[in-house]
């Protein structure tokens, strides 16, 4: 009879994985807290320039929904470093890339409107687009592990 999986905690998993050394655990240690560090900054700076926002209806309606979504990228790579499970560690890691893209969507229409000034947009947008591509590369690179 087999026994029951118990759950390990983030840290146990990383120890527990096929890393070769301490160097390479201390690699991915700093790289989840930098991604957590770049996702709340970001959020931040949304929170800012949404205050800054001409006070008419589409800003402000374009305004509340890259809030949303800008602080969904930080709170669902919190969640994923937090999961039970490889699974829901990349289902996490998916929802933070999909709000990180549609964040992006909600700067482009501020931008191509015009209500915003748009090198200040420019910079805001490259956070998300480098965001956005770790986390596709960590997701392709955990799914090719997968399916190993």
């Amino acid at each position: 009879m087999m026994e029951p999986r118990t759950q390990q905690k983030p840290n146990e998993r990383i120890q527990n994985s096929r890393f070769k050394s301490q160097n390479e655990i201390n690699k991915v240690k700093k790289y989840k807290k930098d991604l957590k560090d770049m996702s709340h900054s970001l959020a931040l700076q949304a929170i800012d320039l949404i205050d800054s926002l001409p006070k008419n209806m589409s800003c402000q309606v374009i305004g509340r929904q890259l809030l949303r979504s800008s602080m969904s990228v930080g709170a669902n790579i919190s969640e994923a470093r937090s999961s039970g499970s490889r699974k829901d560690f990349v289902n996490f890691l998916t929802y933070s890339l999909k709000s990180a893209n549609e964040s992006i969507f909600c700067i482009g229409l501020l931008s191509d409107s015009g209500k915003v000034f748009y090198f200040s947009l420019q910079v805001f947008r490259a956070g998300f687009d480098e965001i956005a591509r770790i986390l596709a590369a960590s997701i392709i690179k955990l799914k090719q592990k997968d399916s190993d």
